[in-house]
């Protein structure tokens, strides 16, 4: 809870809040009147999930890595074997050098861990007192309680707690040669304040351990705030000869001074890198094809599904206490606890996957789809004291065998590394290296044969060199880190930088050729555009004139036929007042006679007059021969 007055602001330093991990978390704002006691206004809940590596930010590709772009973190990935659909990878990062680290089994008690219900399992020194508080508590665990520590003796700082013991043996079981992570969430009241008199142990987590008659110490961050729970850790390796190792949870305030802090969730596992602390990695394929790898539980509010590439997914308990909400982004996965024995994460899919305690973690052991099943996941085993402790045997039912398995035929270079044979025969591919030809053909006692695909001996030849010449040998974090970086800086004359500028040289050269084409292109399409629109003129000026040009012939017609008609009517009707003129003439002759001649004279006049035929009337005649003008 922040108290902010007057138009104020706060800030919430969600890491430090919420620890190493980050995770699901719900926030709200109150909002209170001046001399109010209850909020007069408050917000809904908001639910967010807090990264608190950074790696869901935007990254680049850089030399044989890519970079993050917001913590300038440098990840390279590598593929140690991909056969039969399984394959096994492994990551690094440059900010975090230890991810290869896998948690085992808690070695803490229930009572260790939330200090539940006395000091069992502590050692405490003369120069401090402890006491089981329940003012307060880290979690949302029920009853509010954690560990008191107050210095007493005035006369020494070295005030602490031992968790499991103290000095004097191996304590935790921890044994030699092995490594072991604690964690634990400290509680540094503002009248304690942030300066202790210890000032190498003080408000820290401290690991020491000894061999021979000298102690070597390794400590965690010092708290840095105060009024607020926040998350230490530590990594401490035993080393070999070491008769003495033990944590401390440290006060290191003067004792008589009355400082108290406070120590809650606490956790100390044992942690294995099965490909060195700077790789994290795993197995994955099969019919579900999942990357998952282990399952654990920083807090008992909250669960983490653990990915080979070092990532990681987050989880809240509902309250039924066997469900989780999964962080936002992530709303298609459901992680339910099975009993007492398995959690299963199921997806949208229908793919899940069963994580079971193996060694005392929760490991990924088998995943599945709705067609079929499959177990793709490696786990570790830490029992026993062989140099190959981390393998484990399983002894499966005769029936599944014989229903299931088959005898091999063949096997990868990596699994036949320390196998003899009467004889070997290794096939030659594109895929092998220089080391794989070598531990292929130094199998058999008495006879190695190397299979070739070739279409003649020369070229058969030349892949046996090309090959033994291959290394894919791992050679470090810092060689890669150094390949990279002259790859970057383009030193090198295959390198990743020389081979982009060429590709983007032989781009650019084509980029100009092609506009180059465009703009003969785009003349030749402005030269059409032009050709058309005078085209189109011309052709609008022809019709225009053909318009123009029958509106004149329509004028000129009607200006000259009407004269003309007008004046063939005037001239038939003379034509007509005549004829009839004659016509009576004709009728006052009366002889016979003079009838006949009158009538030849008729008829040999009619052949010469334009008379019109009978059965036409005047109009007729007159409009025809308007028209044939």
């Amino acid at each position: 809870m922040w108290g902010v007055r007057n138009g104020g602001y706060a800030i919430w330093n969600a890491t430090d809040t919420l620890g190493l991990t980050g995770g699901v978390v719900q926030v709200r704002a109150r909002i209170y009147t001046p001399s109010g006691t209850t909020p007069a206004y408050t917000i809904p809940w908001v639910q967010v999930s807090v990264d608190s590596s950074g790696a869901g930010a935007a990254a680049d590709e850089v030399g044989p890595g890519s970079v993050n772009l917001l913590t300038g973190d440098y990840a390279m990935s590598s593929t140690d074997a991909d056969e039969l659909g399984l394959s096994v990878s492994r990551t690094s990062s440059s900010r975090n050098r230890s991810d290869g680290y896998q948690a085992m089994a808690e070695r803490l008690t229930p009572n260790q861990k939330q200090i539940s219900t006395n000091l069992t399992g502590f050692t405490v020194p003369t120069t401090s007192s402890a006491a089981r508080s329940t003012a307060r508590g880290q979690g949302e665990t029920t009853p509010v309680d954690s560990l008191e520590i107050t210095p007493v003796t005035t006369t020494s700082n070295d005030t602490y707690v031992a968790v499991g013991g103290d000095n004097g043996g191996l304590r935790l079981g921890m044994t030699a040669g092995k490594t072991y992570r604690m964690t634990g969430w400290i509680y540094v009241p503002a009248a304690t304040g942030l300066v202790p008199e210890n000032t190498q142990r003080g408000l820290r987590i401290v690991g020491i351990h000894r061999v021979g008659g000298t102690y070597s110490e390794v400590v965690s961050p010092m708290a840095a705030y105060t009024d607020g729970w926040q998350e230490l850790s530590v990594d401490m390796t035993v080393p070999a000869g070491a008769t003495e190792a033990f944590f401390r949870l440290y006060n290191g305030a003067q004792g008589g001074s009355g400082r108290r802090v406070y120590w809650d969730n606490l956790s100390m596992t044992e942690i294995v890198a099965p490909f060195g602390p700077a790789w994290s990695g795993g197995a994955t394929g099969g019919a579900a094809d999942v990357d998952y790898t282990t399952l654990t539980l920083p807090e008992p509010s909250m669960a983490v599904v653990n990915t080979i590439g070092g990532d990681w997914t987050t989880f809240a308990k509902n309250t039924d206490g066997t469900s989780f909400t999964p962080e936002p982004g992530a709303e298609g996965m459901t992680l339910t606890r099975v009993g007492s024995t398995a959690y299963r994460l199921s997806e949208l899919d229908g793919t899940v996957t069963e994580f079971t305690q193996q060694g005392g973690a929760w490991a990924a052991t088998s995943s599945w789809t709705a067609e079929a099943h499959t177990a793709t996941r490696y786990t570790y085993d830490t029992s026993g004291d062989s140099d190959r402790k981390r393998e484990r045997t399983v002894r499966l039912p005769a029936a599944y065998v014989t229903e299931h398995t088959h005898l091999a035929y063949a096997s990868t270079a990596y699994r036949v590394q320390g196998i003899t044979v009467p004889a070997s025969h290794t096939i030659l591919t594109d895929a092998m290296s220089g080391a794989a030809v070598y531990v292929g053909m130094t199998r058999g006692t008495d006879e190695n044969v190397l299979h070739v695909i070739a279409e003649n001996p020369a070229e058969a030849r030349q892949q046996f060199i090309d090959a033994v010449k291959r290394d894919r040998a791992d050679r470090g974090l810092t060689d890669a880190t150094q390949q990279a970086a002259e790859a970057v800086r383009g030193l090198v004359d295959d390198g990743p930088v020389q081979i982009v500028t060429t590709e983007i040289a032989a781009l650019t050269q084509q980029a100009e050729h092609a506009e180059q084409r465009a703009a003969l292109w785009r003349q030749a399409a402005e030269a059409l555009t032009e050709l058309y629109a005078r085209q189109r003129e011309e052709r609008d000026q022809a019709t225009r004139t053909a318009d123009s040009a029958a509106r004149q012939l329509e004028r000129v017609r009607g200006e000259v036929a009407a004269p003309l008609t007008e004046q063939a009517s005037a001239a038939l009707a003379e034509w007509s007042d005549a004829d009839t003129a004659r016509r009576a003439a004709r009728d006052r002759l009366g002889t016979g006679r003079q009838v006949r001649q009158a009538s030849r004279h008729r008829r040999t006049r009619h052949r010469a007059d334009p008379r019109p035929p009978r059965g036409e009337s005047a109009d007729e005649n007159v409009g025809q021969a308007a028209a044939a003008w």
